[in-house]
């Protein structure tokens, strides 16, 4: 049987507390649960449970320092005047960078990821509107543009697997790293 990985880091409680407060009632916006909020390192897919340890072993030998990560910012992916997913950005951090680089190029270099096309874009995903024209999520976008919260220290990232449920992805922290 095959589970849904990714590898994330874990937001402290406080900090996705002061997201949720900017997350308010907006028609056709279903907001990102709070246990759900992360910031993805790395989207794996669907792998079996004997990849699974193989790519556990990879992670256990990737080192790290500590670092402080400090979110900021409203924005938006999308095009054609449609927004796909509304997010808080990341402050540049080398560090960060760095960590999901060698998380990336391990993964890739063992075969269990397909190289990535695009570039890394740290942010925590706040909501995925539903075709939602950019004018209607404007007025969010401008109330919360200076959004930003205190650094936290990040010690550990995470493997994570993904379930989906009709109340949403379901997440369960696999192992720590």
């Amino acid at each position: 049987m095959s589970q849904r990985l990714f590898i994330a880091i874990e937001l402290p409680q406080e900090i996705k507390d002061q997201i949720t407060a900017i997350c308010g009632d907006m028609h056709g916006i279903k907001w990102t649960r709070p246990e759900g909020m992360h910031l993805t390192l790395q989207f794996i897919g669907g792998k079996s449970e004997e990849e699974k340890k193989g790519i556990c072993k990879l992670l256990d030998k990737i080192e790290s320092k500590s670092f402080a990560l400090k979110l900021k910012n409203v924005g938006h992916f999308g095009n054609r005047g449609k927004a796909r997913v509304l997010w808080i950005g990341v402050e540049e951090n080398e560090t960060l960078l760095m960590l999901q680089e060698r998380i990336s190029t391990s993964l890739t270099s063992a075969n269990y990821i397909e190289p990535e096309s695009r570039a890394f874009s740290p942010h925590i995903t706040l909501a995925r509107p539903k075709n939602l024209p950019l004018s209607q999520i404007q007025p969010f976008l401008d109330k919360n543009k200076a959004f930003e919260v205190e650094p936290f220290t990040v010690g550990s990232f995470h493997l994570f697997s993904s379930k989906t449920t009709s109340k949403g992805a379901i997440y369960t922290k696999e192992k720590s790293f």
